[in-house]
């Protein structure tokens, strides 16, 4: 049986209760469907799941990137997303998204060990943060006909390192 719950405010207000130094946030078995971009905006916080297992799942016509790392307005740095499932839920977007968007005050940010599918954009996209991590990612399916790649990176000074990419448009990185 499949349990499906609504995350972003839950998550959004365990963000909110961790101290200044950031936090841990473990997300339990099941799927979680999401209609707006999960964002993270806080320093040091880790979002972990149990694996294939925790699913996070972009809603019908949402046309936003699943989770987003940094606001574009200070710095968030430290920002951890782990082994979650993110599926964007292609076949019922209509504009491009992407599965983990790291905007370009997220430095220091690390996706590990996640599977990212079925997006209309990149299943990574680091949009210029500096020192990022992507590594041991499993990344499948973008949307042909774009150009987009499975994970992108226009910043400097990433480790990109022991990822699968299959079925991407333009690139697997």
């Amino acid at each position: 049986t499949t349990r499906c719950f609504p995350i972003k405010s839950r998550i959004l207000a365990a963000i909110a209760a961790l101290p200044a130094g950031g936090g841990r946030i473990l997300l339990s078995e099941g799927t979680f469907n999401t209609g707006t971009s999960i964002i993270i905006n806080k320093a040091n916080v880790t979002l972990e799941g149990n694996g294939n297992s925790t699913k996070i799942m972009l809603q019908n016509a949402a046309n936003v990137s699943v989770i987003t790392l940094g606001n574009n307005s200070g710095s968030e740095t430290g920002i951890v997303v782990k082994n979650l499932l993110i599926d964007g839920n292609m076949a019922n977007q209509s504009s491009v998204s992407a599965g983990i968007n790291i905007r370009n005050d997220a430095d220091q940010a690390t996706i590990q060990n996640c599977t990212i599918q079925n997006t209309r954009n990149a299943n990574i996209y680091d949009d210029g943060a500096q020192y990022t991590s992507i590594l041991n990612n499993y990344c499948n399916t973008t949307r042909v006909g774009i150009g987009a790649s499975n994970i992108e990176c226009i910043g400097a000074n990433a480790i990109v390192s022991g990822n699968t990419c299959l079925a991407g448009d333009y690139a697997g990185i």
